[in-house]
């Protein structure tokens, strides 16, 4: 079976990482990508590969005791150096522990040692442990640092490794990686693959998990509300329904983005089929005759909710952006064009 060939999509990276395990080439690597994106998925791949003990044309062969212990989580020459659970964060201590002090260490099991760090949680200290590292990294050691911006990564470290972004995935690549799971498309299905922006691990969180159906209405609710809302109501009404489903944040800004983007389609063409709401098109209608069949108000507020979210990512103080982009969004839906 060729190398990668069970993993969908991302051809260019596939490639890239053939090419260095054909080579043995490459000690660091960044991989880059949003949350959700296979980052983890193609790192497990990767190491499978360089730690397999089977022949060289078959690896990873499944079979040999690295392939099995690997699969198992047991493997000792596959680290992962990931945040701490109460601080949320990849200590330096831990760096120093889990990297420095056991790189030097020769693999037990196979010939190679493939470390991956999540380096989303690393600070500047951590960063600059890892950088005495790749200075002079051993021949048999991988360093694979996971991050979801390349910014987050020390320019030092950056220049010490190989970065692979990680892109969107395609409609038809969505459906594949889904049915792989045992979702067959239907109607939700499809809803979250296109909600989740090509991002399987984010439609395989909303399919999977309960409570996504019931949040969605909830959000159109508040997307209803908004229009008409009172300044005050807003405060007392409409931001408590975000306080209290803060963990889900980014969900309910994808909701709400999807909604006025279909509104806007829908105040155009009423008859469309490009919108991802089908299931509410009877809303959609009503909403656009309600507050004004005006298009680019309603992509208005597309763009603040995607403003929202960016600052959310940023650490933006919460109660502050959810309100700033709440009024801003009422502020919008009272302007007649």
């Amino acid at each position: 079976m060729p190398v990668f060939s069970e993993l969908i999509g991302q051809n260019e990276i596939k490639a890239r990482l053939k090419g260095f395990c054909e080579l043995s080439s490459g000690h660091a690597f960044i991989f880059v990508g949003p949350k959700g994106i296979g980052r983890h998925s193609f790192a497990k791949k990767f190491a499978s590969v360089l730690l397999c003990s089977g022949p060289a044309d078959s690896r990873p062969c499944g079979k040999c005791r690295s392939c099995i212990c690997l699969r198992e989580g047991s493997h000792p020459d596959y680290k992962e150096i990931l945040p701490d659970s109460k601080s949320g964060i990849v200590k330096t201590d831990t760096v120093r522990k889990a990297l420095v002090g056991d790189i030097g260490m020769m693999p037990q099991l196979s010939e190679m040692k493939v470390y991956f760090i999540d380096a989303d949680s690393l600070n500047e200290q951590g960063q600059n442990v890892i950088l005495k590292t790749l200075e002079e990294p051993p021949e048999y050691a991988v360093i694979i640092l996971s991050v979801v911006s390349a910014s987050a990564i020390l320019q030092t470290v950056r220049s010490r490794a190989v970065l692979l972004k990680f892109g969107l995935y395609s409609s038809d690549e969505m459906k594949a990686i889904l049915n792989s799971h045992g979702y067959v498309s239907d109607r939700m299905t499809e809803f979250y693959s296109v909600l989740s922006g090509g991002i399987p691990g984010v439609a395989l969180r909303m399919i999977g998990e309960e409570g996504y159906g019931e949040l969605r209405r909830e959000t159109i609710g508040v997307a209803e509300k908004i229009p008409s809302a009172a300044y005050d109501k807003i405060f007392l009404d409409v931001l408590p329904f975000f306080l209290e489903n803060k963990l889900y944040v980014t969900d309910i800004i994808r909701f709400l983005t999807s909604w006025f983007r279909d509104a806007a389609v829908m105040a155009k063409d009423k008859g469309s089929k490009l919108i991802v709401n089908t299931d509410q098109r009877g809303k959609l209608i009503e909403y656009c005759e309600r507050n004004g069949n005006h298009d680019l108000k309603y992509m208005r507020c597309v763009t603040i909710c995607d403003r929202c979210a960016a600052d959310l990512e940023l650490n933006a103080a919460f109660e502050i952006c959810i309100g700033t982009m709440l009024l801003r969004i009422r502020k919008e839906l009272s302007v007649n064009a």
